[in-house]
Parts: structure tokens; C-alpha cells; sequence
């Protein structure tokens, strides 16, 4: 005996996109607070300032989490002008000090992120500069990650061991005044 379903109007199943590859999270728990991101641009090589309210834990390094999170979710939207690979995400965040923040990326991000010194420079500002702003007390940043496939190339930014980022921002503060 053969048994067939035939369904009218079936819906064909859409094709993945980084929203759907994001990892799913549960719903932030927290009080809402106006945050500010600065978003990279890559048509005009700079970071754009934008501001928005989101909710956001309590405990510092969780908040520090979701807030660059939130800023990911920003670069999966259809319409970004800077595209992260899908399923990037933030693992954790990590404060030494209280002024050195450890940033720890996934693998999909180590792994997806387009090549290039201006889109590396762009996602790595973003990352900073949201997360200085959001968080006064930070003065140096560290990306964490495990490239599974990364092959170092000159002018690479983001790397798990650079420190050169307080010099760097202050070199950038210097030829940018309005920030």
C-alpha cells in the first residue's frame, strides 16, 4: 500500500539567514537603559554613533555581554551596511582589573569574518568603542578567539594577543576630534 500527502499552498522553507544561524538566546532579564553603539560603516570607512534602549543585566560582565550582543544583532539586520557572518556571536566577556575587558568570540566569527584590514579595523572599533562607551572604566580591550581555519595575514587586527589598542584609540581619538 502506498500512502501520499499532497498539501495545497505548502510553504516553501526559507533559506538560512544570519538571524536564523544566530545562537538562540534566552530573553535578557534586566532593566532597560539608553546604550550607545557605534556601528561600522564600510562604503564610508568610519564608525556612525547610534543610540538605543535595550535591556541589560545587572552584573557587569553579563551586562558587558549583551550589550555587544545587542551590537551584533545590529549586523544581522537585512539592511546593514557592515555584514557579520551568521551564527557570530559573543561567548562571554571577561573584566581584569576593572579596566581590561576580554572580549571571547565563537568559532562562526573567528572563522566567518570577511578578510580585509578596513572591515577587521571597522569590527573591532565597533566592538571597542560600544563598549567604552557603555562602560567608562574600560581602557583596554582583548579579542579572545579560536580560529579554526585563520591563516595570519599582515595588518591583521583582530588577534587574540594584540595590546596595542589604548594606543591605538588615542591615535584615532586624535585624528577624529568629534568623538
Amino acid at each position: 500500500m502506498i500512502v501520499g500527502i499532497i498539501e495545497r499552498g505548502a510553504k516553501q522553507v526559507p533559506a538560512k539567514t544570519a538571524e536564523l544561524e544566530r545562537p538562540l538566546t534566552p530573553p535578557v532579564a534586566g532593566r532597560s537603559e539608553r546604550v550607545t553603539f557605534y556601528l561600522a560603516d564600510d562604503a564610508q570607512g568610519i564608525l556612525r554613533r547610534s543610540e538605543a534602549v535595550i535591556n541589560l543585566p545587572a552584573e557587569p560582565t553579563e551586562r558587558d555581554r549583551e550589550l555587544l550582543r545587542a551590537l551584533l544583532g545590529r549586523y544581522t539586520d537585512k539592511d546593514t551596511i557592515h555584514s557579520l557572518p551568521g551564527g557570530a556571536d559573543i561567548r562571554d566577556v571577561y573584566i581584569v582589573n576593572g579596566n581590561l575587558a576580554i572580549i571571547d568570540v565563537n568559532d562562526a566569527f573567528a572563522d566567518g569574518h570577511r578578510s580585509g584590514i578596513l572591515v577587521e579595523e571597522l569590527t573591532v572599533l565597533s566592538l571597542v568603542e560600544t563598549l567604552a562607551a557603555n562602560q567608562p572604566g574600560i581602557t583596554r580591550v582583548k579579542i579572545l578567539m579560536t580560529a579554526k581555519n585563520a591563516k595570519p595575514s599582515p595588518g591583521t587586527l583582530i588577534s587574540p594577543n594584540s595590546t596595542m589598542w589604548p594606543a591605538f584609540l588615542a591615535w584615532l581619538r586624535n585624528c577624529n576630534p568629534n568623538n
